[in-house]
């Protein structure tokens, strides 16, 4: 494994944290940043170099039109399905009631450090986004296998950077699905069509991109998706996830040496046809 993906595996399986020593909670939502900048000016009119702020880099995944609920103006209850297309972890304030963020932060970057308090009978990770303002996730890992930071992108719509960029560097290669931890009906997925095809155990799948748009109608954890084929021809999308792949060997997912080197274009799968991206 290169030593960039175990640093960040590492950093994943944190599991607690010292409580922050001052919380600087925004009024209101800050303005759209551009996500590419890597400096720029906060709300609070403090100048921010987000490019020099510690921790690792997540955006959040754009959520398809298919999220959408049919009322996008009507009071939202995080624990409801009803919260489709917000990020429903993610606050502006440390508190359970609180309302998430909506769908405009689509496409918008941040930080995650590890830092973690409690609050209101929750434990919350503290991240900054790309104009420096703090927001926090709430933390739901309490019950799972993975550790806050993994779980926060298996969950949290969001995704790493460096997990995107290990993923496409396993375009061209082939990956088995793991028999044991499919959920019931989880499918292919093709983009923008109503057909599904079956994803079976042992199934073989050779990747052909990736795909960060969070669709309303997919099953399974993770912070983004594979495009792949499958040995009957079929492609679709599955969720990039440990749970789900494996080596063709059953290699564990992030033991699995990259295909290239990232030198060329980067592919992306879009309704069916791999296309270089802009």
């Amino acid at each position: 494994m290169r030593e960039g993906y175990r640093t960040i595996l590492m950093l994943a399986m944190i599991s607690s944290g010292p409580v922050s020593a001052a919380l600087n909670i925004p009024a209101e939502a800050p303005p759209a940043a551009d996500a590419t900048a890597t400096s720029s000016t906060s709300p609070l009119g403090t100048h921010c170099e987000f490019a020099a702020l510690p921790g690792l880099e997540f955006a959040f995944a754009e959520l398809d039109a298919s999220m959408s609920r049919s009322d996008p103006d009507a009071e939202v209850d995080p624990e409801s399905d009803e919260a489709a297309n917000h990020y429903v972890l993610w606050r502006h304030k440390p508190s359970p009631v609180a309302p998430p963020l909506s769908a405009e932060y689509g496409g918008r970057h941040g930080k995650v450090a590890g830092r973690y308090f409690w609050n209101l009978g929750e434990r919350w990770i503290t991240a900054q986004l790309d104009d420096c303002t703090e927001i926090y996730a709430m933390d739901t890992s309490w019950n799972a296998a993975e550790g806050p930071l993994m779980h926060l992108e298996s969950v949290g719509r969001i995704y790493y950077l460096t997990h995107l960029d290990f993923a496409r560097s396993l375009i061209g290669s082939s990956l088995r699905v793991n028999a044991a931890s499919l959920e019931p009906n989880q499918r292919l997925y093709p983009i923008e069509s109503e057909e599904r095809h079956p994803l079976l155990p042992g199934d073989v799948l050779e990747v052909v991109g990736v795909e960060t748009r969070r669709f309303g109608y997919t099953k399974g954890i993770g912070g983004f998706y594979l495009g792949v084929r499958n040995q009957r021809g079929e492609e679709g999308l599955v969720k990039f996830h440990h749970d789900y792949l494996t080596g063709l060997n059953g290699e564990f997912l992030w033991n699995l040496q990259p295909n290239r080197d990232g030198n060329g274009a980067v592919l992306v799968y879009q309704a069916g046809a791999i296309h270089a991206a802009e």
